[in-house]
């Protein structure tokens, strides 16, 4: 029956098109987690020169 075929073929486009929704998802997602890291990475390290700069600065 082609109608069936056709019908499984739209199916599978929809799947193969949903699977990419979810994996574009997934990519700014872990972007985000990423631009977080990178975040919190720099304010510790500013934070940290901030300490040792406070630290040199008092001990003169």
């Amino acid at each position: 029956l082609p109608t069936s075929n056709n019908f499984l073929n739209r199916a599978n486009e929809y799947l193969i098109y949903l699977q990419g929704a979810t994996n574009i998802q997934q990519a700014v997602y872990y972007n985000q987690k990423a631009r977080q890291k990178k975040m919190l990475l720099f304010a510790f390290v500013v934070i940290l020169f901030l300490i040792i700069g406070l630290t040199i600065y008092l001990a003169r």
